[in-house]
């Protein structure tokens, strides 16, 4: 991006949403989901200085939606993708991706809360939500005291 020179180039046709990583490591591309063609992987991620697809997934929602469910660390050190729910009362859930290796989630968060029961005594019970939106909290960086406001 920097240099203004073309470093990579897609050959996929129909991309209607487009958006490189904080660090310039990867591209996410979404097409318009395909209705007779249901398990097409019309989401991707690619590796900005191969071409090569790192991670394809199939996005049945509108293809501007699709860059709201990525997030990456200043460092892409950390991916995180919301992922749509499985089906009606099902929780969505958010897959935690590490160094890069998107062949497996490390880690999946699901969206089901707990509810304090009506006695004490009583085990909670979890209802199945739904996950909106996320936001990954900033770095603690220290701050010496002459650069303090």
């Amino acid at each position: 991006m920097e240099t203004g020179l073309e470093s990579l180039f897609l050959s996929q046709e129909n991309i209607d949403a487009f958006k490189y990583s904080p660090a310039d490591g990867f591209v996410v591309c979404c097409e318009k989901f395909n209705a007779n063609f249901p398990d097409n992987t019309n989401l991707r991620i690619i590796e900005a200085a191969t071409g090569r697809a790192a991670a394809q997934f199939v996005w049945s929602r509108p293809a501007k939606e699709s860059l709201k469910t990525f997030m990456w660390s200043p460092d892409e050190s950390i991916c995180l993708r919301m992922v749509q729910s499985e089906g009606p009362g099902q929780p969505n859930s958010i897959e935690v991706y590490r160094d890069s290796d998107f062949s497996q989630p490390a880690a999946r968060i699901f969206a089901r809360f707990p509810r304090k029961p009506k006695n004490k005594k009583e085990a909670p019970t979890f209802v199945t939500g739904k996950f909106d939106g996320f936001e990954l909290c900033p770095l603690n960086v220290l701050v010496s005291p002459s650069e303090s406001p």
